[in-house]
């Protein structure tokens, strides 16, 4: 009877552990390569779709080529310092005529660009798709929510990767940050980024109403993060003091407008919110943000360190893009090695770090607590014209 009962135990965990193993790899992440491979002796193709320009989309467009030079999969590549930095055309059009691979093609026919105008978006939006559709392209880079409500869907089947969307979320783009929802799709994600830096704002700040300006329309409400602020408003029971500024057609005029309403929210807010605005562009910030050091209101820049090199007060390096673009470039690699973009995870958890501008500080007449010198990644002393 000891050795009957000695086998049957034996068996049962033979079993057991035989079922593991299956249910272990069934449902263990599959492992995809990143090294360099040809598609059938021919290059990958890869195309690029936007909104409209925006320092984001060319830092990003710039730490992905350094990702996928890391990798191999392009030659090293210096490219320039242009005089436009948000403008990603310029170093899309370097890179498809200088760029050397045996693995990849920049495609220059195969960029789009609205100027975030919204007529140019639905032709854009209709010239992409039929393009993908009609020709060997075999990845998009789909830059902003803009991009991403017109790419994420089942009009195309064009391997598609959606990054620096913001909040894609609540901009519509999916339903969950585990799953994109198509075959084919890739969104990047984080979905509780924005809502960590106005709480860290108020942390430092503690303000009691704070500014924010954007376009009344549901586009201006996803850029300027309104529903984070709201919900973090509401639980940590301060204000939000709002103030509405048309996108103009050109970005003078959306500048005036924002002007206008900084002008307005100056002398009555004791903190402000920096957020995406064609009016807020970095280049406009020294200007914009004259009457904040007027009435000493702390600000914080969503848009991070080239909005805190410019006057803003306080903000995170939210996008260390040397580092997402070595993200977005393995991923690449690995669609381009056989995963379907659905597979992959979506979710980039940034590494947030302070940064401070002490020339600010000054001017506000704000008085830096020794704790916050001390952890900030960062610090500008002097502001850039």
């Amino acid at each position: 009877m000891k050795y009957k009962n000695t086998f049957i135990l034996a068996v049962v965990i033979v079993i057991v552990t035989i079922l593991g193993i299956i249910i272990l790899l069934h449902f263990s992440p599959k492992v995809y390569s990143i090294k360099p491979c040809s598609n059938e002796r021919q290059h990958w193709k890869i195309a690029y779709y936007e909104g409209g320009s925006f320092i984001d989309y060319s830092l990003s467009l710039r730490g992905l080529a350094k990702g996928l030079t890391d990798l191999g999969w392009i030659e090293p590549i210096i490219i320039p310092d242009f005089s436009d930095k948000d403008d990603a055309q310029l170093i899309w059009e370097f890179l498809a005529n200088n760029c050397k691979s045996n693995f990849i093609t920049f495609s220059e026919n195969a960029f789009w660009t609205a100027n975030w105008k919204d007529s140019t978006r639905v032709i854009n939006r209709r010239n992409a798709i039929e393009y993908l559709n009609k020709n060997t392209i075999d990845l998009a880079l789909a830059l902003g929510a803009w991009a991403g409500q017109d790419l994420v869907n089942n009009e195309h089947t064009t391997a598609t990767m959606v990054i620096t969307s913001g909040g894609p979320l609540r901009a519509g783009i999916i339903k969950s940050a585990d799953d994109s929802g198509c075959e084919h799709i890739f969104v990047e994600c984080d979905p509780n980024s924005y809502k960590k830096q106005i709480e860290l704002f108020h942390d430092i700040i503690g303000f009691e109403r704070l500014g924010v300006m954007f376009e009344d329309s549901e586009d201006g409400r996803i850029y300027a993060h309104y529903a984070e602020l709201e919900k973090v408003s509401q639980k940590r029971d301060f204000k939000l003091i709002v103030c509405h500024a048309d996108e103009g057609d050109t970005k003078l005029e959306s500048f005036e407008n924002a002007k206008r309403s900084y002008q307005v929210l100056a002398p009555i807010v004791d903190a402000m919110w920096v957020g995406i605005h064609q009016g807020e562009s970095v280049e406009f910030l020294p200007e914009l943000l004259k009457p904040m050091y007027d009435f000493n209101v702390p600000t914080w820049g969503v848009l991070g360190e080239p909005a805190v090199e410019k006057g803003v007060l306080l903000g995170i390096t939210h996008q260390n893009f040397d580092e997402i673009g070595r993200w977005y470039a393995e991923n690449i690699a690995k669609i381009f090695n056989g995963a379907k973009p659905r597979e992959l995870s979506q979710i980039f958890k940034e590494k947030n770090h302070i940064l401070i501008n002490t020339e600010t500080a000054r001017r506000i007449e704000y008085e830096i607590p020794e704790t916050l010198l001390e952890i900030a990644d960062k610090i500008y002393e002097k502001n850039q014209s």
